[in-house]
């Protein structure tokens, strides 16, 4: 069960790592 959540919150954690880099990356293709 624990193994579970912490699959869960893994999950989350890097969909938000990976919107912020794409986030970081669009902002840097503006900058050109």
């Amino acid at each position: 069960m624990a193994r579970e959540h912490f699959t869960r919150q893994w999950e989350i954690f890097t969909s938000h790592q990976r919107d912020m880099y794409y986030l970081v990356v669009g902002l840097a293709l503006q900058e050109e």
